[in-house]
């Protein structure tokens, strides 16, 4: 009996715990979604990369994250979109807002080299929404923005084998006026397999 009672105790003990870490984690994303609002730098920075590491368990925390996409210091609007990324699908109300920020014309970057990586980022963050994220996407190849025309090529050859109905959209991409949406298309077609290059060769044919 007094074995059973020992046990007893340690099983209580362990889902005390586990509720009450529960209860912590939940305060930590509402406290930490709050400081994106931050007026000092360093608050926000923090607070963007811990959301990130939280990962899935943040996704009270999205609004917050879709508004830090335009805080005006890049690293932070760069961990807001890392952080949406591991949140996953449960943040697909951010795919606007990322669509949004791919516009050529939006962009603050003075640097080719960090518009690309930015483009890469949002690209990446948007290819982990599941498929709620595709028929969007797939408007997004329509855009008149090459920036956002690129982004969602990008995107659905990464969301592979989740976006076979990108195919034919992607094919017609080959022939855009951006030489960049050109060849990320034809990465994205070789991405996607057999598949994929079996319709390319029909369409040649």
């Amino acid at each position: 009996m007094r074995k059973q009672n020992g046990w007893r105790r340690i099983f209580v003990g362990i889902i005390g715990v586990s509720v009450c870490g529960g209860v912590a984690l939940g305060a930590d994303v509402a406290k930490l979604a709050e400081e994106l609002r931050a007026p000092v730098l360093v608050v926000r920075r923090e607070a963007a990369f811990q959301l990130g590491r939280i990962g899935k368990d943040g996704k009270d925390a999205v609004p917050a994250l879709i508004k830090a996409l335009d805080d005006s210091d890049q690293q932070v609007s760069s961990l807001a979109i890392s952080a949406l990324a591991n949140i996953g699908p449960d943040a697909t109300e951010a795919i606007p807002a990322l669509l949004e920020g791919l516009r050529t014309r939006r962009d603050r970057r003075s640097r080719d080299r960090d518009r690309q990586q930015h483009l890469m980022r949002a690209a990446y963050a948007l290819s982990k929404m599941g498929p709620m994220a595709v028929p969007p996407l797939l408007e997004a190849l329509k855009a008149d923005d090459p920036g956002v025309r690129q982004g969602a090529v990008r995107a659905l050859g990464a969301m592979n084998p989740g976006a076979a109905a990108a195919v034919q959209p992607l094919i017609a991409r080959l022939a855009d006026d951006d030489a960049e949406v050109r060849r990320e298309s034809a990465e994205a077609l070789g991405a996607m397999g057999a598949s994929a290059v079996q319709s390319l060769a029909d369409s040649l044919s």
